[in-house]
C-alpha cells in the first residue's frame, strides 16, 4: 500500500493535528486514526445527500427511501402527539409513555434492518442503492489518500465498505434514538487525556503531559454532561505531547 503523504498531511492539518507525518516517518498508526476519523465524518455527512436526492426528486419514493420516509413520518407523529398533549386538557401517563415507546420501536426496527439489502418484487435481493452509492464514493475518497497495489487486496478492502457504511448509519442515525434518555455522542478536540472517557495508547505516568490530537471514534453514552453519566463506549483517541510553543491560547478542556 502506498500512502499519499502530501494529501494526508493536508488532512491532518484540517483536523488541527500536531503529530508529524513525513515520507521518512509516515507514522502509520497515526495515519490510520486520521483516516478512520475521515471515514466517519464522510459517511455521516453523506446522509444529507439522501435527503437532497429526495427533495430534488432525483429519486422516486419507494423501497429506496423507506428508511427516510419512516423517520419523517415518525417525527411527524411524535410532534402531533406532543402538540396534542399541550393543547388538550387533562393529565395522564399514557401520552408521554407512548411518545417514548413509539420512538424506541421505530428506531429499534430501523437499527436492526435499516439499509439492509432490498427485496425486489421478483423476490431477488440486491444491495440498497444508497449503501451502494455511499460505498462507491467512500472507496473513491479513500483512494485519494492511499493506493492498494495488489488487485485482490484492493477488491477485498473495497468490499468491506458496504457493511461499514451500514453500521455507521445504523448506530448514528437509528440506534442512538432507541435508549431513554437518548444516547449521546461526543468527539473530543484538544482535551487533556481522560482514561475514564477515552482509550488509546499511552503510559499512565505521562497522562498529565498528553492531549487529544485526534478523536477517531466518539464517546457514546447517556447524560454525558451530568454526574450520573452512563458510558457505553469510550472515545478512541490518538494523543500528542503538550508543547507550550504550539498550544492554543484558549483552553478547550471541559
Amino acid at each position: 500500500m502506498d500512502l499519499n503523504i502530501k494529501e494526508i498531511q493536508k488532512l491532518a492539518q484540517e483536523y488541527g493535528c500536531l503529530n508529524e507525518i513525513t515520507a521518512e516517518n509516515p507514522n502509520k498508526i497515526f495515519v490510520k486514526a486520521i483516516l478512520q476519523r475521515k471515514v466517519l465524518d464522510y459517511v455521516r455527512g453523506f446522509s444529507h445527500e439522501l435527503h437532497n436526492l429526495i427533495e430534488s426528486q432525483k429519486i422516486t419514493r419507494g423501497p429506496l427511501t423507506l428508511e427516510s420516509d419512516i423517520v419523517s413520518k415518525a417525527s411527524e407523529l411524535l410532534k402531533l402527539i406532543n402538540f396534542f398533549s399541550v393543547t388538550r386538557a387533562g393529565t395522564d401517563e399514557v401520552t408521554d409513555a407512548s411518545m417514548i415507546k413509539i420512538r424506541q420501536q421505530v428506531y429499534g426496527i430501523l437499527g436492526n434492518r435499516g439499509f439492509n439489502n432490498i427485496i425486489d418484487d421478483d423476490g431477488n435481493m440486491r444491495m440498497h442503492d444508497f449503501i451502494a452509492l455511499v460505498s462507491n464514493e467512500l472507496n473513491k475518497m479513500m483512494n485519494h489518500y492511499r493506493k492498494i497495489n495488489d488487485p485482490n487486496r484492493k477488491e477485498q478492502v473495497d468490499s468491506m465498505a458496504p457493511k461499514l457504511v451500514q453500521d455507521i448509519y445504523k448506530l448514528f442515525w437509528f440506534r442512538i434514538n432507541v435508549q431513554e434518555p437518548k444516547t449521546e455522542c461526543e468527539l473530543f478536540e484538544n482535551n487533556m487525556i481522560n482514561p475514564n472517557l477515552m482509550k488509546g495508547s499511552w503510559n499512565e505516568d505521562e497522562i498529565d503531559k498528553l492531549r487529544v490530537d485526534i478523536c477517531y471514534f466518539p464517546l457514546v453514552g447517556r447524560n454525558l454532561n451530568s454526574s450520573d453519566a452512563k458510558i457505553f463506549t469510550l472515545a478512541k483517541v490518538f494523543p500528542r505531547y503538550i508543547s507550550d510553543s504550539n498550544e492554543p491560547n484558549e483552553e478547550k478542556d471541559e
